[in-house]
């Protein structure tokens, strides 16, 4: 009796339990274009608010680049003013890299000088707290567009 008592409580052991991803109900839908903080410059890390952290982002990153330019000696040879669209991408660890600079202007020599002052001297934008999307530190990308004027 204590022999077939114990073989018909065993026989619990071989049933499969559900695992725990079955019985929790796991938040999987995870929008990837949007953060949930920008990266930020060191002087924009105390505003509050996600839209007017944006805007400082941009402020101070517009500036920087415009330093970078000015800091190159570029001049244009034809135009007085332009916009650039550069897109740049702000890694998990801060760092920023451009991608590509385009210019209103068509000319392409134009463009490429531009890149590469921006490539060659890119290294001189500070660290930055990178973006984070559900507490952990993301790689974005942002098109910034950024007015010269001679």
């Amino acid at each position: 009796m204590l022999i077939s008592a114990l073989i018909l409580t065993s026989c619990n052991y071989f049933i499969p339990k559900q695992s725990l991803q079955n019985t929790k109900n796991i938040d999987t839908l995870i929008d990837f274009t949007k953060v949930d903080a920008f990266p930020l410059f060191a002087e924009c890390k105390d505003i509050t608010s996600l839209d007017k952290q944006k805007i400082c982002f941009q402020i101070k990153m517009a500036e920087h680049i415009q330093a970078l330019i000015k800091s190159g000696a570029f001049k244009t040879p034809t135009q007085s003013s332009d916009t650039l669209l550069v897109l740049l991408k702000v890694l998990q660890n801060g760092k920023t890299q451009i991608v590509s600079v385009k210019s209103s202007s068509k000319n392409v020599i134009y463009e490429r000088l531009l890149d590469s002052i921006l490539q060659l001297k890119v290294d001189s934008i500070p660290t930055l707290l990178p973006a984070l999307k559900r507490g952990m530190p993301v790689t974005t990308q942002f098109e910034l567009p950024v007015i010269i004027q001679n």
